[in-house]
């Protein structure tokens, strides 16, 4: 049972580590791809919309006490059942359990019901009246909260079973974006180049002519 709960835990917050890193990138207006890679691309604002879609779903996964797989839920059975868990690490005393529980409960009360408005309002259905909803939940919030709840849970598994794990991660996405990024570069270069013979192989590789 605990081990289940471990196993789809770790995914869900791998999910949103995953999500986070390629928001955060399609998001750096500071960086020297936004403005020729991300602000011209449809591509990349349905990215940005449909990962920020996931995130909040995925993120009420771990924070509603309701959902099965919720880090509350897997709290509450480990204060349940501490003496029968075989620890593979030191075991967590009921103190430090219940200070885990409370902390998870004071993220639900305060931004449960914005993200399960977005979900269940917004993303999962259509309400008509969705836009007379008032919503204060940002990114930033949603950062903050991802890695609270993630060190909590590394922790748990860390006494679990005696294993450190890091569910943090960096994002793909700016490596495509900067090789996006010298393409156009290629392309800019190219167009206003004389000697289009020395430059034909290059043309041909962005054409799709080229083949390795």
């Amino acid at each position: 049972m605990i081990e289940e709960k471990l196993k789809e835990i770790t995914l869900i917050i791998a999910e949103l580590e995953y999500l986070k890193a390629d928001l955060i990138s399609i998001m750096n207006n500071e960086s020297s791809y936004f403005k020729n890679v991300v602000e011209n691309s449809s591509s990349f604002y349905r990215i940005y919309r449909n990962s920020y879609k996931l995130f909040v779903i995925e993120l009420s996964k771990i924070i509603d006490s309701k959902e099965h797989f919720s880090l509350l839920s897997l709290v509450n059975y480990m204060i349940l059942h501490r003496k029968t868990i075989v620890w593979k690490g030191e075991e967590i005393q009921i103190e430090r359990l219940e200070s885990n529980k409370e902390e998870i409960i004071k993220i639900q009360d305060l931004h449960l019901k914005d993200i399960k408005d977005l979900r269940d309002k917004f993303y999962a259905h259509t309400d008509k009246n969705r836009h007379e909803i008032e919503i204060t939940f940002t990114l930033n919030q949603g950062w903050e909260i991802l890695k609270e709840l993630r060190n909590l849970f590394e922790e748990i598994v860390f006494k679990l079973n005696n294993q450190r794990i890091t569910l943090s991660v960096s994002s793909n996405l700016i490596n495509e974006m900067v090789l996006l990024q010298r393409y156009k570069m290629i392309e800019s270069v190219i167009k206003g180049h004389p000697n289009i013979g020395e430059l034909q192989p290059i043309r041909d590789i962005m054409q799709g002519k080229r083949k390795e």
